[in-house]
This record gives structure tokens, C-alpha cells and sequence, in this order.
């Protein structure tokens, strides 16, 4: 009988939808806030990065359309925020104790705290 070797990482961390590729159809804004019932609830558009390197030009287009979607919300009439939560699944140092396969986040490697402030600054840019 085969035995697994336990893996703490398995290159299929997501099954994202595309991202902001095909998102804008027609009018899109104008369809979302069909779906939002209270118009005096505040929306959140929310997006995940992950700080794993300096921002390149997918995760910049990722953010710009969050900013741009919350920005034609805003514009009909809707009190919008923009909310970006950090993701740590890339692919780190690992470590075997007891047979288990352990990963070092990229917070705990210093990862997130090297590029973060370059995030920032585009986060900062595109909010004003």
C-alpha cells in the first residue's frame, strides 16, 4: 500500500472566477445596484491580495476595478467603501515535524511587511 506524503501546499489554494476580466458588462453598476435592496445600507467591495511581491500589472488592474465599480456606485447614489484583506497562501519555506509538512507564512518570513507599504501607496492613490 502507497502512503501519501503529507503537502502543505497544493498549487490549487483558489477557483477564482476570472477576475475583473469579463465583470463589466453593460451597465454593470446599474444591474448591481438592482440586487442591493436597502439604499441606505452602505455596500462593501471587498478584494483579497496577496503581498507576496511587488504589486504586478494583474493585481494593479484587480484593484483598480474594485476602486472604478466602487466609484459608479458611488455615483448613483450609493455609500460605498472598499475593503482589501490580505491573503497568505503562497508557496513558502516548509518544514517536516512529526511527518507533518508545515509552511511558514509569508507574515511570519517578513514577506507581507516588505511590499505591504507599496500596496499602501497604491491603495492610497486609487482612493483619491
Amino acid at each position: 500500500m502507497e502512503q501519501s506524503t503529507p503537502v502543505a501546499y497544493d498549487l490549487a489554494s483558489h477557483h477564482a472566477l476570472g477576475g475583473g476580466s469579463y465583470a463589466f458588462k453593460t451597465r454593470y453598476p446599474l444591474y448591481l445596484k438592482t440586487l442591493l435592496s436597502d439604499p441606505g445600507q452602505r455596500t462593501e467591495v471587498n478584494i483579497i491580495i496577496q503581498p507576496n511581491s511587488p504589486a504586478h500589472v494583474g493585481t494593479m488592474c484587480s484593484l483598480g476595478l474594485a476602486f472604478v465599480l466602487a466609484r459608479r456606485l458611488l455615483d448613483e447614489g450609493r455609500d460605498v467603501s472598499v475593503t482589501c484583506d490580505l491573503w497568505d497562501r503562497a508557496k513558502g519555506e516548509q518544514m517536516t515535524i512529526d511527518g507533518v509538512v508545515y509552511q511558514k507564512s509569508l507574515h511570519d518570513k517578513g514577506t507581507f511587511q516588505k511590499h505591504l507599504p507599496g500596496y499602501v501607496q497604491i491603495i492610497n492613490e486609487l482612493a483619491s
